[in-house]
């Protein structure tokens, strides 16, 4: 009997053994290791940016157009905010050609990425807005369809791309609205 309890005794103390290693190594399998990584964010310079356009400066001048604009290397970039086109009394139709710009400085060429602009808004009742990809004209001005929201997307795809925005006022038009310009890259 006394054989048979040794048998017990050192299977019992075999199992206690083997739990004293397997329990700390099932608690040791279950290390959480944690890393902190610190995130932060700042102002970023535009990439593609509405800006004053070749004509801004004379329209302006004349008070035809104002837009509260911010250096951003040799241009200026319009930033969120009040853009105010005005008519001059008794005239019929005011011609406001080139006086802001969609321009990408981005890098981005459109073998890897596609640009896109969208424009969804209103404008006061009497402008009518043009866009297009290339200085106009007066008599070229006949040949464009005014933008209606939402008319895009407006492809921007290449760098140094430039977008040309025209206002036409007309009958002196009074009133307000809002645009809001919206850039996807894909």
């Amino acid at each position: 009997m006394f054989v048979r309890n040794n048998n017990r005794l050192k299977r019992m103390t075999s199992l206690a053994i083997l739990l004293a290693l397997v329990v700390p190594a099932l608690v040791t399998a279950t290390v959480v290791i944690s890393d902190v990584y610190p995130i932060s964010g700042s102002a970023q310079s535009p990439s593609i940016y509405l800006a004053e356009g070749p004509n801004y400066g004379v329209a302006s001048n004349l008070g035809l157009i104002s837009a509260t604009a911010q250096a951003i290397g040799s241009n200026y970039y319009i930033p969120a905010g009040t853009i105010t086109i005005n008519s001059v009394t008794g005239s019929s139709n005011v011609y406001l050609l080139n006086v802001l710009e969609i321009y990408n400085s981005s890098g981005w060429d459109s073998g890897k990425y596609a640009v896109n602009l969208w424009i969804n808004g209103s404008l006061p009742t009497g402008v009518s807005m043009y866009v297009s990809t290339s200085p106009v004209s007066l008599s070229g001005l006949s040949s464009l369809t005014p933008y209606s929201s939402p008319d895009g997307p407006i492809p921007i795809s290449t760098t140094g791309n430039v977008l040309y925005f025209s206002f036409v006022s007309e009958n002196a038009a009074a009133g307000s609205g809002q645009l809001t310009f919206q850039f996807t890259v894909d």
